[in-house]
């Protein structure tokens, strides 16, 4: 046998096992990888590829309410002071909590205060509690801030867009003495 013809058929031996492993033989061998970003909501957005259908009612309000995915970084914008901000945060919107209605500045602060009793451990101030300071609105987004109780100089600001979407956290406290 001829070395042209035996790879030939090495070649074609193969194929037909790839065909069989894949199953091409009678079905389409297929294989789906979804890169698409974690925050999309189909709720919300109506191009969401991965995750198609909407659950709305179906979230009790911890599950709603609490941080899952996020970026944290923590800077000392000064030597009395610590900025911690989370950001990226990925599936927390009025939305998926309230559904898909027209949201008021009591719906943003109400959602921002259910955020911090959810995450406790992770908003919570050293010593007091937040108190609701404002809610300003903003041509693209809307701004919900906190000031502590027993921190003067303690800050936490809540950063959404205007259909809901919790973009940002942003906290500000004297470092300890």
């Amino acid at each position: 046998m001829s070395f042209s013809r035996s790879a030939g058929q090495a070649i074609a031996t193969a194929i037909a096992a790839w065909f069989l492993v894949c199953g091409l033989s009678g079905a389409v061998c297929a294989v789906v990888v979804c890169h698409e970003n974690p925050s999309c909501d189909p709720c919300v957005t109506s191009n969401c590829k991965c995750q198609t259908e909407c659950h709305h009612g179906a979230l009790d309000a911890r599950t709603s309410h609490r941080l899952t995915h996020y970026r944290l970084s923590i800077a000392e914008p000064s030597p009395e002071t610590v900025a911690r901000t989370l950001s990226e945060i990925a599936g927390l919107s009025l939305d998926v909590a309230d559904g898909p209605i027209e949201h008021t500045a009591a719906d943003f602060r109400r959602f921002a205060e259910g955020v911090i009793e959810v995450n406790g451990l992770v908003l919570q101030p050293r010593r007091g509690t937040w108190t609701a300071r404002s809610v300003d609105a903003f041509p693209d987004a809307v701004v919900v801030s906190f000031a502590g109780t027993l921190e003067e100089a303690a800050s936490l600001d809540f950063l959404f867009d205007r259909r809901g979407n919790l973009l940002e956290i942003d906290e500000t406290r004297p470092l300890p003495r």
